[in-house]
């Protein structure tokens, strides 16, 4: 599974949700979506990917594909 397939497979499982159609809209514009829940997101792709992102990163985070790219970045610097 590629990182953007388990970005997108954390949300969805975490927000009870069956597919996402866009990728550059905010987290917490998705069903269900929460502040706590937003962390949950935040901890399992952490794990999922084996790395964490700092606070500033997190902080740059406007829309899911920033989310994407930031774990894609975590994974290939890694390499």
């Amino acid at each position: 599974m590629n990182t953007k397939e388990i970005v997108l497979n954390v949300i969805m499982k975490n927000l009870m949700i069956d597919e996402i159609l866009d990728v550059n809209v905010p987290l917490m514009s998705l069903e269900n979506a929460d502040s706590m829940t937003q962390m949950i997101i935040i901890r399992e792709i952490e794990e999922s990917i084996g790395h964490v992102f700092s606070f500033e990163e997190l902080m740059e985070i406007e829309v899911i594909s920033d989310l994407i790219e930031l774990s894609k970045n975590k994974v290939n610097d890694s390499l």
